[in-house]
């Protein structure tokens, strides 16, 4: 089994101010979208992007992580970057522009990892080399719509909102069923899904439990058994973050031991550091046991662009990957 995800945690809002353009019918802009973006070579401290060319076009506007960059006249543009950049992702957008006016809608986003091709898909979309069984899929999502998938993903912990966790300051707004609230924690951007965490207004705040803080968790509605689960994701910056990526056990079991996997739980504080961890119970009602305690500490960032976090569960063992 194989459980992919994509997350990026960046959104910025561009507004766009035309002055002084010549009057046009929106009907009239038949502006072909630009599309197929993709990198030239391989970027570093010089990054060259191309895409097909649209019909009567006679510019593109390029936008760099949201923001206008520049503007060309061809379908081709390049950008220089310092060598102190190296490992930052950029995303890339392009629009079309006709002398009348005219804009197309911008494409679709294309993320690049300085030193590092199109970091926004998984390496080779394949297995990783360590795996020991043979596996086929079953479950994936590549959160590449405009909203979640109701029949893949609870928007709320099996038990449910209610019931606060760890001792935790934030309130899982359950938008699928929780209409009161009118937070939505899930951004998509038609390639990336981004889970926000904001204050709480205080005129919502009896609403959720009083908590200080509103996000967002998804949990899939399938219930698995072994097999390899995998997320690439980037994650946010800052203390008091804590994004995780586990298997927990089926609530609907009666006296179940409370096995979880910890895939990858991430503080925030360490931006080089992440942790995994096997919790479980000798037996049912007594104290959780560690099976494991790992800390994983790498010369990076897990903040600053993707990373692929998987584990394969056998009936014999737990390997992180």
């Amino acid at each position: 089994m194989k459980q992919v995800k994509k997350i990026i945690y960046t959104l910025s809002i561009l507004l766009i101010c035309l002055f002084n353009l010549p009057s046009i019918a929106l009907s009239q802009c038949n502006l072909s979208t630009p599309s197929n973006l993709k990198v030239v070579g391989q970027p570093c401290t010089s990054v060259t992007i191309s895409w097909n060319a649209v019909a009567n076009a006679t510019g593109y506007n390029v936008e760099e992580n949201h923001g206008y960059k520049t503007s060309v006249s061809n379908n081709q543009a390049t950008f220089e970057y310092d060598s102190n950049l190296a490992g930052n992702t950029y995303s890339f957008k392009v629009s079309a522009y006709s002398g009348n006016g005219c804009i197309s809608k911008n494409s679709s986003l294309l993320f690049v990892n300085l030193c590092n091709i199109n970091e926004s898909a998984p390496a080779n979309n394949r297995l990783p080399d360590a795996l020991t069984g043979n596996y086929e899929l079953k479950f994936s999502d590549e959160f590449n719509n405009n909203k979640v998938d109701a029949s893949k993903w609870d928007t709320r912990m099996k038990w449910g909102s209610e019931i606060i966790i760890n001792k935790e300051q934030q309130y899982y707004v359950d938008t699928q069923s929780d209409t009161q609230v009118g937070y939505d924690p899930f951004v998509f951007d038609g390639n990336n899904l981004k889970i926000k965490a904001d204050v709480a207004n205080n005129n919502i705040r009896n609403k959720i439990k009083n908590q200080k803080y509103v996000s967002g968790v998804l949990a899939s509605k399938q219930n698995f058994k072994y097999g390899y689960y995998e997320m690439r994701a980037k994650l946010p910056a800052g203390s008091g973050m804590w994004p995780a990526f586990w298997l927990y056990y089926d609530y609907n079991i009666p006296n179940d031991l409370l096995r979880e996997i910890d895939i990858m739980e991430f503080t925030g504080g360490d931006r080089t550091a992440i942790f995994n961890n096997f919790h479980y119970e000798q037996s049912a009602g007594s104290a959780t046991t560690h099976g494991l305690n790992h800390r994983y500490v790498k010369a990076t960032d897990f903040t600053s662009t993707y990373h692929t976090f998987g584990v394969e569960w056998t009936k014999d063992y737990v390997n992180g990957m």
